[in-house]
């Protein structure tokens, strides 16, 4: 599948129009980089901002970034249209500055779980549904989603079994749904080595709940 005509690669950062004030309409930062509300073009659109550490490879001793695996990823990302998939406009993967702009969600996945009030049945099953359709859409496409250690399939751990395969995200979405219904983090306040011990040597699933809400 080609890459979408409306990606735009090689996008040019000083045409991203940034929120004025103190944090510049900052998200969220994450180990690799931060995540910006602006506006492109008359969007408003979601920009990550790689740092420059992982981009020269300072980053607590780590490698420069791997330009051929992040365009093949860029590549990736931009084959994708999918209503539960979210959308990529553009980027650039050329140094110094290395960003991706993406559709602008009106909130993520954890503050619609865990927001002033808890999600009922009905809603919970209507969200997991629809992620399960982006879920579908990806694996029509041989693609499989890693997460994150606390959301990840025993396999993931061990290659042995299985290794990373679509199952795997199958398993993540068992704990997203978990994680819907009961309103709780998964393995919260558990290191992520703890978890990998307890999931994928000694067995251990999060507690169904003894009482859902009802539909």
């Amino acid at each position: 599948m080609p890459m979408r005509e409306d990606v735009v690669l090689g996008m040019v950062f000083d045409d991203i129009q940034f929120e004025q004030g103190a944090n510049g309409g900052l998200l969220g930062v994450g180990s690799v980089g931060s995540v910006y509300r602006a506006t492109y073009k008359g969007q408003q659109v979601a920009v990550k901002v790689m740092t420059q550490a992982v981009v020269d490879g300072s980053f607590q001793g780590s490698e420069p970034v791997d330009q051929d695996s992040l365009h093949h990823e860029f590549q990736l990302l931009s084959r994708l249209s999918h209503p539960n998939v979210v959308h990529l406009y553009g980027g650039c993967l050329r140094p110094p500055r290395l960003f991706i702009v993406e559709e602008l969600m009106a909130a993520t996945l954890s503050n619609t779980i865990h927001g002033h009030k808890r999600l009922s049945l009905h809603r919970a099953l209507l969200v997991a549904l629809d992620i399960a359709r982006g879920l579908a859409y990806l694996h029509s496409l041989n693609i499989t989603e890693a997460g994150t250690v606390a959301y990840m399939a025993p396999e993931c751990f061990n290659p042995d079994i299985g290794g990373l395969t679509a199952k795997c995200d199958i398993f993540s979405l068992a704990v997203i749904m978990w994680e819907l219904v009961t309103g709780e983090f998964p393995w919260e306040g558990t290191t992520n080595m703890a978890i990998i011990y307890r999931v994928a040597v000694q067995g251990v699933r999060n507690p169904l709940p003894d009482d859902p809400q009802p539909l």
